[in-house]
């Protein structure tokens, strides 16, 4: 039998298989490795070995998780809220860089990390290629060319199937540049992008640099995670959820302007929570058994629910979530974006903390069974509703502890914007040594700009008052609203 059809054959199993210092490592999910498959993997563990270190298989095609199908589907202007990519503009202010110096790293990270030279095709597939043309990163010292990089590059709409899915660009002023990125979340995903800007310091500035390759491939990786829909737990976690969805609430139903445009741009919003009242919400999460992602996240469903006509509702969770199971997994870079679609019943006879219990024990109940994706999800309700434009447009995605900013020497301005198909409200929550960073990336077309405004600013008010006053916690679980719309 063929390496590549033993290695198959473990994945039809729910095997997942790699190489690590010349030996062969496994993980499945009940531990035990049957005798057939095993007994092949002795006989053949030279040429498995040597198909693991040589990756013969690295160039070609392969299938794209459910989210990034979502994203490649929702690109589409056929799709209600779609004709958008899935894409992120950063930029990050540094001391005078060196054009030349920085375009040789780039170029380094882009040899070493396959999917900077992915392309994705229509079919629903992907592949590294193999050999690309040295990446010409864009420069200027002209002031004016960071505005026309900015309005080019925000909402920047690639074609998938031609590379790069990114841009590099510098703006050179007389004591600072700025570092512009344009990424294509198809490719990359938020943590993946930071752990490339992190190698790019740690070269640019001579740090120590360990350079290795990852164990795993981004290929290798999804090709094993495939495998686990061959598994009892993929079983049961479909069953789990099966149970829920008869009822699994819509998304929250907020004021919508009157024959909503659907219009492709996004604005973002912006705040940040000092690291004094940060630590401080850190530490009330911890002292009532609540991790800060689920206190922050249930301190916006309450904001949500107050101008939402449904109380009981779903938010759309954007989970970074990667196997730990593989050595080195938080080096590789690559789209490892899953979601979730998290029930929120709120209940305003219960103090707050009790209701971020509640919350923190649905959303680690839904991530024990995740191998049930929250895509296959909102297809089955699509289904069962007869509604196939449902959909979950008020999301959630938390970086908190998940992304290393400390030590970063470039400095994230306020030039920012991220957009997803089918998304009317992204919050985004990362936190560092300097606090917790809010933006909130909204739809243009949908929302009253007062409503919006409205809301974001209760947001931000009730983080300073839990970071504030500790009784909070014990009241009940609601929020004040703009005392204007007090009658």
């Amino acid at each position: 039998m063929k390496v590549n059809e033993i290695i198959k054959k473990a994945r039809e199993r729910g095997i997942s298989l790699w190489c690590e210092n010349g030996k062969i490592r496994y993980f499945k999910q009940d531990g035990k490795l049957e005798e057939d498959i095993k007994q092949l993997l002795i006989d053949n563990k030279e040429n498995i070995i040597r198909y693991w270190e040589e990756d013969i298989e690295r160039f070609e095609v392969f299938p794209l998780t459910d989210v990034q199908t979502a994203y490649l589907l929702g690109r589409r202007g056929s799709f209600e809220y779609g004709d958008v990519a899935s894409h992120l503009y950063l930029e990050l202010e540094y001391p005078r860089l060196d054009g030349k110096k920085v375009q040789k790293i780039w170029n380094e990270l882009i040899t070493k990390h396959d999917m900077l030279r992915a392309i994705i095709l229509q079919n629903g597939t992907q592949r590294v290629l193999k050999e690309v043309n040295e990446y010409q990163i864009y420069i200027s010292n002209e002031a004016v060319a960071g505005e026309k990089i900015r309005n080019e590059w925000k909402d920047k709409f690639y074609e998938t199937e031609k590379w790069p899915l990114f841009d590099i660009g510098i703006t050179n002023y007389e004591r600072k540049s700025i570092l512009h990125l344009s990424f294509d979340f198809l490719i990359s995903d938020w943590a993946s992008i930071w752990r490339l800007l992190r190698e790019f310091e740690i070269k640019y500035y001579d740090k120590i640099d360990r350079n290795k390759q990852c164990v795993i491939s981004f290929r290798n990786y999804i090709l094993n995670e495939k495998g686990m829909k061959n598994t009892l737990k993929y079983v049961n976690d479909k069953e789990y959820w099966r149970k829920r969805l008869e009822t699994m609430p819509e998304a929250p139903i907020l004021p919508i302007l009157p024959g909503a445009k659907n219009i492709n741009r996004f604005v973002r919003k912006s705040e940040k929570l000092n690291i004094e009242k940060w630590e401080t919400i850190k530490k009330f999460s911890m002292k009532n058994g609540i991790t800060p992602t689920a206190a922050v996240l249930s301190i916006f469903a309450m904001c949500i629910e107050r101008w939402s006509e449904n109380k009981n509702f779903a938010l759309n969770l954007t989970t970074l979530t990667r196997n730990s199971k593989y050595p080195d997994i938080y080096d590789v870079i690559g789209d490892f974006t899953s979601v979730n679609v998290l029930e929120i019943r709120l209940s305003k006879d219960i103090p707050f903390y009790e209701f971020a219990k509640r919350v923190n024990k649905q959303l680690f109940d839904d991530l024990d069974h995740n191998t049930y994706s929250g895509i296959e999800v909102i297809r089955d309700l699509r289904k069962i509703r007869k509604n196939p434009s449902l959909f979950y447009p008020i999301i959630f995605t938390s970086s908190i502890g998940v992304v290393d900013l400390d030590g970063m020497v470039g400095k994230i301005n306020d030039n920012g914007i991220s957009q997803t198909p089918q998304a009317f409200l992204d919050c985004q929550v990362m936190d560092s040594k300097e606090g917790l960073f809010i933006n909130w990336d909204i739809r243009e077309g949908i929302f009253d700009e007062k409503v919006i405004k409205d809301i974001f600013e209760t947001f931000i008010e009730s983080l300073n008052r839990f970071s504030e006053i500790e009784e909070v916690w014990f009241e009940p679980a609601c929020v004040k609203i703009p005392a204007y719309q007090l009658l």
